[in-house]
């Protein structure tokens, strides 16, 4: 399998001004970018250079909470009742953590676009997809709504 860091990396460097640009802090580390919401959620926008991780979509949104968040039966409820509408994937696997996640596309696609606006479009409409299905439930989600 082909490493295709460089383009991996310009994606998220692309991502990452993107978000800078219109005032969301955030932390970056290897191959994601993690803004925290509130109430222990937390966004990540995953761009992954190789197909060596369990979870399908090296271009992916993940709404992550804590084992023990309060709201997790609530935000359970919500999942089941979007899942096939939104395709979004559920995970317990980690220790510590629960995540909500939408795979957007994998390494081919990405290698495909030359581009980060078609990226930049999915990743916008499926926040926007978040913050309507869970927005009621977690607060600041619905500050990602001024995303241009």
């Amino acid at each position: 399998m082909t490493n295709n860091f460089p383009l991996a990396r310009a994606y998220r460097e692309e991502l990452r001004r993107l978000f800078l640009e219109q005032g969301f802090a955030f932390k970056s580390s290897g191959t994601n970018i993690h803004i925290s919401i509130s109430n222990g959620f937390s966004l990540f926008i995953v761009v992954r250079s190789e197909d060596d991780d369990a979870l399908p979509g090296d271009l992916r949104i993940e709404l992550k909470y804590g084992k023990t968040n309060k709201l997790h039966q609530k935000i359970c409820n919500i999942f089941e009742r979007k899942k096939d509408k939104r395709r979004y994937e559920f995970s317990d696997t980690r220790e510590k953590e629960n995540f909500i996640y939408i795979p957007l596309m994998d390494i081919t696609e990405l290698n495909k676009t030359k581009s980060v606006i078609p990226c930049w479009k999915l990743v916008k409409k499926s926040i926007q997809f978040l913050i309507e299905d869970f927005g009621s439930e977690i607060e600041g989600l619905s500050e990602f709504i001024k995303l241009k």
